[in-house]
């Protein structure tokens, strides 16, 4: 990215990556996420850094109105498995770009069907929208995207599971000191299921590339 340049961060939780580009890169962002509790911490955030060009808003991504060929980027990260017409959501994001514009996303997907019950139980109670990686890919194609590229990288998401349960076990004392030991094994069994899903096959990391 270049100084100066647009960025909207989709689905931006508590404005880390926002943080992180305006400071790395110079650009403005506007990050966008519908919990409220979120963006309360972005806008509390936001004021220990009134050097950096960084905005946020509460609201649903397919319902908001931005200028067409507005923005120079478009990123998210691990958000848009919540939005079932990602069909109509890519062709907004077509329409906000500028000429040129680029588009970068990580996100849940899963593998080919059938699936497992356990998987599909999971997915339905998390209301998730999944999609395969090449058929996710194909949207931006059918789409007329430029540079289309499509990867799976469920081995770093697998990392970065091993690599959080690492972190995690060395402040399991003080974890469970502020909260309780189920709240603790909790979190460690949904990062383990999530591994064996990995394994299975059935869910996937992917990570997407194009441009319009």
């Amino acid at each position: 990215m270049q100084p100066g340049q647009k960025v909207l961060d989709v689905g931006c939780g508590i404005g880390g990556g926002d943080f992180l580009m305006a400071s790395k890169y110079n650009v403005e962002v506007i990050g966008v996420d519908l919990a409220s509790s979120m963006i309360g911490i972005c806008w509390d955030r936001a004021l220990a850094h009134p050097d950096l060009k960084v905005k946020f808003e509460i609201g649903d991504i397919l319902k908001n109105k931005f200028p067409n060929e507005h923005f120079d980027v478009i990123y998210s990260r691990d958000t848009i498995l919540h939005i079932n017409d990602k069909e109509k959501l890519f062709a907004l994001f077509k329409d906000w770009l500028k000429p040129g514009g680029k588009i970068f996303i990580t996100d849940y997907c899963c593998g080919p069907k059938p699936w497992s019950t356990d998987y599909a139980d999971y997915v339905e109670q998390r209301g998730y929208s999944l999609l395969t990686v090449e058929e996710y890919g194909h949207l931006f194609e059918k789409l007329n995207y430029s540079k289309v590229v499509a990867t799976d990288t469920t081995h770093l998401f697998v990392q970065c599971l091993d690599n959080e349960l690492e972190k995690f076990a060395q402040m399991k004392q003080e974890f469970v000191n502020e909260f309780s030991t189920d709240d603790f094994d909790y979190l460690i069994q949904g990062w383990m299921a999530k591994k064996v899903r990995c394994a299975q096959g059935h869910q996937r990391w992917g990570k997407f590339y194009c441009e319009k």
